[in-house]
């Protein structure tokens, strides 16, 4: 599972819906799913080898997992004939470990791609909701459910869409459930509404892994109370 900062929010965080984004980046990933599934699926597994015999370890970058790729690793030669650039070799890289951390339990944070980094780096956390917001206690009889895996980019909850009157059926503390979207079939808690002219957000509190997390900026149409 992977989050990234809101940078207009200080300690708020948007986790990562999907798996391959659709963007021009990831246009190399999927052109080797077409013509080299194999050799993706060999990379995967050499992170995870590398990342699972180091559980003590708090960052991943991905310049250092290329450097402890073994010299005898059978799928090096392919991997170098993927392209003349040794740029897109090492992205290509760094996106087989997006989808490899995507898929985890724990959450990890990165900023990538960040401009002027070189090279993608994932910090392990202990998940923690907002610091603008204290944790509340489990919501009785809710499920946290991790976000499904879909084809849409990478970003945050959709931007909200007009109410049509249902704001006042929703308050703060209100335990729901999405009906609509990436999330639905997942309940949750209500933490704060917002309002913008006729369209009215929700910031949903969802259970990812062992805590909850603050999710902001789901359109309200898309929730239904749970009884």
């Amino acid at each position: 599972m992977i989050r990234v900062p809101v940078k207009t929010k200080k300690g708020v965080y948007r986790i990562m819906r999907t798996r391959m984004p659709r963007t021009r980046t990831f246009d190399l990933y999927r052109k080797a799913e077409a013509a080299a599934p194999e050799l993706l699926k060999q990379m995967y597994a050499v992170i995870s080898w590398d990342v699972e015999a180091r559980p003590k370890e708090t960052v991943h970058r991905s310049t250092v997992l290329i450097d402890r790729i073994p010299s005898d690793w059978p799928y090096r030669k392919q991997w170098l004939k993927v392209s003349d650039s040794e740029a897109q070799r090492r992205s290509l890289f760094e996106q087989v470990l997006w989808t490899y951390f995507f898929d985890r339990q724990e959450l990890l944070e990165t900023t990538w791609p960040d401009k002027g980094r070189t090279g993608a780096e994932y910090v392990r956390v202990g998940v923690k909701p907002s610091k603008a917001r204290k944790p509340s206690p489990r919501p009785k009889g809710a499920r946290g459910i991790a976000p499904k895996v879909t084809s849409r980019g990478v970003g945050p909850a959709p931007t909200a869409r007009p109410a049509t009157g249902l704001t006042e059926k929703f308050k703060s503390g209100d335990i729901v459930i999405f009906i609509n979207g990436d999330y639905e079939g997942v309940k949750g808690q209500i933490t704060e509404l917002e309002s913008d002219g006729p369209c009215v957000n929700a910031t949903v509190r969802l259970l990812v892994g062992a805590e909850y997390v603050d999710i902001p900026g789901f359109p309200i149409e898309d929730l239904a109370k749970v009884n």
